[in-house]
């Protein structure tokens, strides 16, 4: 739906700043004389331009002024290395505000350095436009389904004979792909504790909370695939600042927070599991709306990255970092059932204190060779039965 919803606003950019340099340089203020003018139509509601210090420059409202008072502009730490190239803001009347960011080039703006601008257009989506773009969605997709249904029928006996005998192939394919995921979280997780232990040990807790949560097996598969690469987005992050002993400043907790715009930007280019992407995106949210990056709040957060954000906590609290000591299992689970309501969702709390002893003793006090031996069984598990998995090729 984001993707209708900002099509012709993207096309429209385009056409004023050129299409990846191709076209003739824009100067700034030629391009600012542009959305300035009134008498022309705009597909989108505001402009914002940020420099290369992610000030604005320019800010244009043209439409929906009091839904646009709930749409904040850039903070501090967002690269635009790091921005999606939309997202959406849910709106007190049901409606959406999507912001579609675009990295404008020195010629673009006429100030250097190269690739350090930002261009931001938001469009307001009513609730009644809305339903209707959610409507041709799934048309779309019905139309799609029956098309695919037909193709099916045709070709059914021919791909029978084919399925029969490539079902083993496939089988190895989706489990290598699996191992491919757990060996890039196990080397993202080195880079901050000197072990794979993180990623083992996030994993299997998580798993165990869905499990305990009640979840279908495609959903385990996405809530397994995304907490392998929960912390991908550390990959951007300096040595000097993931690896510091120390507490951060606050212009290092900021940068160090963009890990996970960093991770959206990286799981965009993966064909993910679909669901999987909703971990690295949203599992340092709060059920108060206090996290970040987006400061979503209660059921908006997606189920998975709820489920993952106490797994996330109650390793960090049982394990041993280079800065404190593993806090004692009553404690670390006190604090997960204080966070119930506020930071936690109270549901997926109440999935994992029946569980947690058991987890407690099976996972946080095993060495790395026997937890990564039990993250093996599970994602044998799930990933090498007969029913197969997509990927989401759609990010």
């Amino acid at each position: 739906m984001l993707y209708m919803a900002g099509h012709v606003a993207r096309e429209y950019v385009d056409s004023l700043v050129g299409h990846h340099g191709d076209a003739k340089p824009v100067n700034l203020d030629h391009l600012k004389a542009q959305l300035v003018d009134l008498r022309q139509f705009k597909p989108f509601d505001m402009v914002r331009i940020y420099d290369a210090s992610q000030r604005i420059v320019f800010e244009q409202r043209y439409r929906n002024p009091e839904q646009l008072v709930l749409v904040a502009p850039l903070a501090a730490g967002e690269h635009p290395q790091a921005l999606p190239a939309h997202r959406a803001l849910q709106l007190a009347n049901h409606g959406i505000a999507i912001q579609n960011f675009r990295a404008l080039d020195a010629r673009d703006v006429g100030a250097a350095p190269p690739g350090s601008a930002v261009m931001e257009f938001t469009e307001v989506v009513e609730s009644a436009e809305k339903a209707r773009l959610e409507k041709l969605a799934f048309l779309a997709a019905l139309v799609a389904a029956a098309f695919a249904a037909l193709i099916g029928l045709v070709a059914y006996p021919a791909l029978v004979a084919v399925v029969d005998r490539n079902a083993v192939l496939a089988r190895q394919v989706e489990f290598a792909y699996i191992n491919l995921l757990k060996s890039l979280g196990i080397a993202i997780s080195r880079r901050d504790s000197d072990t794979g232990e993180h990623c083992y040990r996030t994993t299997l807790v998580a798993i165990a909370i869905g499990e305990q949560f009640g979840l279908e097996r495609v959903q385990m598969r996405a809530l397994i695939a995304g907490s392998l690469l929960h912390d991908i987005g550390k990959i951007a992050i300096d040595d000097a600042i993931l690896r510091k002993p120390g507490k951060f400043t606050p212009e290092e907790m900021a940068i160090m927070r963009g890990h996970v715009k960093a991770g959206v930007h990286i799981a965009g280019e993966l064909e993910m599991v679909p669901g999987a992407a909703d971990v690295v995106a949203f599992h340092h949210e709060r059920w108060d709306g206090k996290g970040y990056p987006y400061g979503m709040a209660g059921s908006s957060i997606p189920l998975l990255a709820r489920i993952f954000a106490v797994a996330d906590v109650f390793d960090a609290l049982c394990a041993r970092r280079k800065y404190k000591e593993p806090f004692p299992f009553d404690r670390a689970t006190a604090l997960i059932r204080e966070g119930a309501g506020t930071q936690f969702d109270a549901d997926v709390v109440a999935a994992f204190v029946p569980v947690a002893a058991g987890l407690y003793g099976s996972i946080e006090n095993r060495d790395e060779a026997q937890t990564l031996a039990m993250l093996d069984a599970k994602l044998a598990q799930y990933f090498s039965g007969d029913d197969g998995f997509e990927l989401d090729d759609r990010l």
